[in-house]
Order: C-alpha cells, then structure tokens, then sequence
C-alpha cells in the first residue's frame, strides 16, 4: 500500500494546474472469503493448501483523484493476482473515469484468484462465487454515493449513506471508509462512500 500511495502522490504532481479543484478520496472495503461452507484454497506454496482461519481480513483499498471533470482510480485487492478479463469486467461496470487501474498486492496467504493452488496441479482452487465478490467490491469502492451520481469524490454534499459490506469469519458487518483531500481545505474529511 505505501508503494501504491507514492504512486499516488506522484501522479498528483504531474496533473496540470488546471481550473478544476483537484481533489482525492482514499477508501476500503472487506472482502474475506467465508470459511467453512467449502474450502478456500490459499495461493502458492503448493496445492491442496487450505484456509482454517483468517488471520488479517483480505480487503480492496482505493484512491480516487478528481481535477474538474476527469477522475482516476487505482484499486488493489490482497489476492496473489486477477487476470485481464476481471480487470475488464471492473472497468465495464464504472462510469466517469478517464482511467482505473485494478492491481493486486501478490498475497500468497490469501485465496487463489489465478487457479494455479487447487487441490491438485490439474485441478484450479478458484472459487468463481469468490472471485465475482471481489470484482463487485472493486466496483462498489468506485460507485459515487452521493447526489447527482457526478459528483466527484469527496465533493461538498450531505453526507452519503453508508455503505454496508458483506464481512465473514465471524466478523460483524462493516462500513467502506473513504477519507476525503481537496486542494482548497487540506482537511481531510471523512463520510461513507464519495
């Protein structure tokens, strides 16, 4: 995440000073696989490796910058990877944005979203309900919450209403969290969705 925030930061520098007023929304979400039901496969060090508890909870973090009428988003899920047509899919279902990158942080104790960590060397441990939970929460992260659906991020407005995740574990139901920049307050803010 701190590699990702540089990142950030540095693409902040390079926007144009233009007429907009730039603004940034950090956010997350959870998104742990629910152990249990059937197996949740753990990615690398060899086949059959199953989940037995959650340790840390797997989310999606986001950053959302906006400069008048153009926004970016940068997504990164802790799961070993996402192949292209996932990324697609993310990209098809938001609006408004002139680029959105989905990453992920290459996490080998999480679950496997490339099926390469089945139960066997021919058989794949990715579990499709799984992987569409992680797309949806990718996508929910960069759905504008307020009115009009324009708004840019962390624009002013009344505060939007929150937005319920689905967490597992035994874990209670929690909120995404977006913390909210502009350029003309430098105080951060904070409200549910952007």
């Amino acid at each position: 995440m701190r590699h990702a925030l540089s990142l950030a930061a540095l693409l902040c520098l390079s926007f144009p000073l233009a007429a907009g007023e730039f603004q940034v929304g950090f956010g997350e979400t959870d998104l742990t696989p629910e152990l249990g039901k059937k197996p949740v496969y753990l990615a690398g060090f060899g086949q059959n490796r199953k989940a037995t508890k959650v340790h840390d909870p797997i989310t999606a973090r986001a950053v959302v910058m906006a400069d008048g009428d153009e926004k970016i988003a940068f997504v990164s899920v802790d799961v070993v990877g996402l192949f292209l047509p996932s990324v697609e899919r993310v990209r098809e279902k938001v609006t408004g944005f002139k680029y959105v990158l989905v990453s992920a942080t290459h996490n080998h104790e999480g679950p496997d979203t490339l099926g390469l960590w089945g139960p066997s060397p021919v058989q794949s441990g990715i579990d499709p309900e799984y992987l569409k939970k992680v797309e949806a929460g990718c996508v929910e992260l960069l759905r504008p919450r307020t009115t009009p659906a324009s708004r840019p991020p962390c624009a002013s407005a009344p505060p939007a209403t929150p937005i319920s995740s689905t967490t597992t574990a035994s874990r209670s139901s929690s909120t995404t969290n977006w913390s909210c920049y502009t350029s003309a307050t430098r105080k951060p803010t904070s409200r549910s969705g952007w």
